[in-house]
C-alpha cells in the first residue's frame, strides 16, 4: 500500500513527490525520445505515481500534474505518447484520468481525481460520472466525499462540483 511507503519516507514524502514532478517539468523536452530521469510517463509500472498526491490528501495538487500529463504527454500524432502503448496501457491511463478516477493496482480501490467530461456513463458497471462547475468538491452517491479513495463496487454515481 502507498501509505506504508509514505510512512517509511516520513514527513518528506509529499516534498519528494513534488520534487519529482517539478524536475520532470523543468527538464521537459531536453532529451526528446529518451526516458525522463525522474518520472517517466512511459514507464507503465509508475503510472499511478501522480495519483499518490490524492492518497496523501492533496487531490488538487495531483489534479494539476495529471492535467499537465494529459496536455503534454498525449496528442493526436504518430509520436504522441510518452512510450510504447503496450496493450493500450497508456491509453487506458488517459481514459481513466479523463473520467476522474484511477484504479490502484493490486487493490479494489480507485483514486479520485477530476473529470474533463460533463457526463460519462459506464453501462457495464452502472457507474455514472458528472461534472457541474468546479471540481473542488466530490460527491459519491449524493454524499460529499473527502477521502482519496473509492472502493470498487461501492458506488454508482460520482459527481464533481455540485451534488445534483
Amino acid at each position: 500500500e502507498p501509505e506504508s511507503l509514505f510512512y517509511l519516507i516520513g514527513d518528506n514524502a509529499l516534498v519528494r513527490l513534488e520534487q519529482m514532478f517539478d524536475v520532470m517539468e523543468a527538464m521537459d523536452g531536453e532529451f526528446p525520445g529518451l526516458p525522463e530521469s525522474w518520472y517517466w510517463h512511459g514507464n507503465e509500472p509508475g503510472l499511478h505515481i501522480p495519483w499518490l498526491f490524492a492518497v496523501m490528501g492533496e487531490r488538487e495538487l495531483g489534479n494539476q500534474w495529471i492535467t499537465w500529463l494529459m496536455e503534454n504527454r498525449y496528442a493526436a500524432a504518430p509520436t504522441a505518447l510518452a512510450g510504447n502503448d503496450d496493450g493500450g496501457t497508456l491509453s487506458a491511463w488517459y481514459i481513466f484520468a479523463s473520467m476522474g478516477f484511477y484504479p490502484m493496482a493490486g487493490t479494489t480501490r480507485y483514486v479520485v481525481g477530476q473529470s474533463i467530461w460533463d457526463r460519462v456513463d459506464i453501462p457495464a458497471t452502472g457507474i455514472s460520472i458528472a461534472k457541474d462547475g468546479s471540481d473542488s468538491s466530490v460527491w459519491v452517491d449524493g454524499e460529499e466525499w473527502d477521502n482519496g479513495y473509492l472502493n470498487h463496487g461501492s458506488f454508482q454515481t460520482l459527481r464533481f462540483g455540485s451534488p445534483e
